[in-house]
């Protein structure tokens, strides 16, 4: 394990019958169909990459990103270095113009990391290490990121130093947060202010302590669970989230589109990868 803060390092969603979203649709996002992994595509006038899926994920969504049209991803952020979040990084920089890559302080050794980082480093991308709250304008929307609070965690260092933002669109909020473990989301929770919109459920719906709090006081419309047939999320958060007024969308059952117009959002799913 090291750290990195000293290293130099669709969506135009695809609304059905169109190839893009019409300029000034407000913002898209789909959250992939990548099995138990995350990767989330948003384009709000420019766009960004929350998350890479694994290595073979990669593929598939460098593929329905070019389908899309898309040439340029000028923010890929990276929640925290496990393979299911890391694992196609290389791949993207490798064949999208990316300016920015922003990460956690602390990097998992693996060798989908080393070549995220090599490959950032020979495109000549820009590494973040995010150890302070870090504001970012991203088109018409703004995006607040919150590293971590502990530089060691008892238990689940990679995934408890998930990155966790919040992006802001209007009067539209999404809450990104990784793979966070209770200790991660005991933080998370402290920090929240007013309701969101959407949340990212943290660690593909792994049920753990403190989520029923954490989403009663989150009080999303939606909450996105990335999972899998093959490793589904704990039955007992999709009960949770449903205790707390919030729908659970799966991306096992497809592609997951939003639109956002800055005070409606609209959800649907579909297709499967």
């Amino acid at each position: 394990m090291r750290r990195i803060f000293a290293l130099l390092l669709l969506m135009t969603i695809v609304l059905y019958g169109c190839d893009s979203a019409p300029e000034g649709s407000g913002m898209d996002m789909i959250f992939f169909d990548v099995g138990k992994a995350d990767c989330t595509y948003i384009s709000v006038g420019e766009s960004m990459l929350i998350d890479a899926g694994t290595q073979s994920d990669g593929e598939s969504v460098t593929r329905i990103l070019k389908e899309m049209g898309v040439e340029q991803i000028p923010i890929l952020m990276i929640s925290h270095f496990d393979r299911d979040h890391v694992g196609g990084a290389a791949q993207i920089i490798r064949e999208f113009q990316v300016k920015k890559l922003i990460c956690p302080d602390y990097m998992k050794e693996s060798d989908e990391s080393a070549a995220c980082m090599e490959m950032a480093a020979k495109r000549g991308v820009e590494v973040i290490a995010v150890t302070s709250e870090y504001t970012l304008e991203i088109g018409g929307a703004e995006l607040k990121i919150y590293p971590p609070q502990k530089a060691e965690y008892q238990d689940k260092q990679s995934n408890n130093s998930s990155l966790a933002a919040v992006l802001t669109y209007g009067e539209n909020r999404v809450l990104f947060t990784g793979d966070a473990e209770a200790e991660r989301v005991a933080e998370i929770t402290d920090i929240l202010d007013g309701e969101y919109d959407i949340l990212k459920v943290p660690h593909h719906g792994v049920y753990q302590d403190g989520l029923q709090e954490f989403f009663a006081k989150v009080g999303a419309e939606y909450g996105i669970v990335t999972s899998s047939n093959k490793n589904p999320e704990d039955p007992e958060t999709l009960e949770a989230l449903k205790r707390a007024g919030t729908e659970p969308v799966l991306t096992k059952d497809g592609r997951i589109h939003v639109n956002c117009n800055g005070k409606n959002i609209t959800v649907k799913t579909g297709p499967k990868e």
